[in-house]
């Protein structure tokens, strides 16, 4: 796992896919470890095979999403492994959440498959020409709403406030998949619910990383209301540009307050100062702008 992170944080495409081999040896070795002490009935190691199948649909996505920018066939086939693993991974944990109902790791790993299928699904999108686009675009976004739609029925008890951030991170996956998408309307809804979602973890458990994932949501929202001025003008323009102005100044306020609590924030309070002063900007313009007959 440590490799595979390692991989995703890396800027050099022959050095993320030398830890990607690393990573996909080591579990490699995982899986012959446990191989033989998959026990029926056992749940700590049919969850360990099962989350190990989970890791290969992770790693192999991340060698399509390398292979990408070198070779689009190649990439298409190895997307196409990564969405076999996926699905593999979320039999295997949906079969665990069938045997023990109760089990909260198996429902946890069941909505993680289902995201990572959902990532699957988007990366073959991108190999495809478009004729076969549109279908990959519609299973991905199937796939995380079934993530969401588990995350939901973990996160029946408010005070479960780790199940409470992975739903969480389901909806955020979801809004993210719909905002690249093009479908703006239900990206914000969807963001919506989770900066309200988000207020409570935070009110309930007012630790850094779930004021971090607050500044993110309401960051996220804020950027609907600046894609969408870009295809509007005048006053509907002005008045979307200052909902995002005000959107970013809100997460910048959090990225700030989390800075001062003692957590490094440069980078996010950075970004977001950048994004504001673009759109003051162009607010400016558009004030100057002759008003219409």
């Amino acid at each position: 796992d440590l490799h595979f992170r390692l991989a995703q944080s890396m800027s050099d495409p022959a050095e993320a896919s030398a830890s990607v081999d690393r990573a996909m040896l080591w579990f490699e070795r995982a899986e012959s470890w446990w191989g033989p002490r998959l026990t029926p009935g056992d749940e700590r190691s049919g969850t360990a095979m099962a989350g190990l199948l989970y890791n290969r649909a992770q790693v192999v996505g991340q060698r399509a999403l390398l292979t990408q920018r070198t070779d689009a066939d190649d990439a298409a086939l190895i997307a196409s492994l990564a969405l076999e693993h996926a699905f593999a991974a979320s039999d295997a944990f949906a079969e665990l959440r069938d045997e023990f109902p109760s089990s909260h790791d198996a429902a946890r790993g069941l909505m993680y498959a289902r995201l990572q299928e959902g990532l699957a699904w988007s990366l073959l999108a991108r190999t495809q020409p478009d004729a076969d686009k549109a279908e990959s675009d519609t299973q991905s976004i199937a796939a995380y709403q079934r993530a969401h739609d588990t995350a939901l029925t973990m996160a029946m008890d408010p005070a479960d406030l780790d199940a409470q951030r992975a739903l969480g991170v389901a909806m955020n996956r979801l809004g993210n998949a719909l905002r690249s998408l093009g479908r703006l309307d239900e990206s914000g809804m969807l963001y919506d619910e989770l900066i309200a979602h988000r207020r409570g973890v935070h009110r309930a458990d007012p630790v850094a990383r779930h004021l971090r994932d607050l500044g993110i949501a309401v960051g996220k929202r804020a950027q609907i209301d600046q894609i969408r001025a870009e295809d509007a003008a005048g006053e509907e323009r002005f008045a979307l540009l200052a909902l995002a102005a005000a959107g970013y100044g809100e997460a910048l306020r959090l990225f700030r307050e989390l800075e001062a609590s003692g957590v490094p924030a440069g980078r996010e309070i950075a970004m977001t100062e950048r994004v504001i002063a673009a759109i003051e900007a162009q607010l400016g313009a558009v004030s100057a702008e002759p008003a219409s007959p």
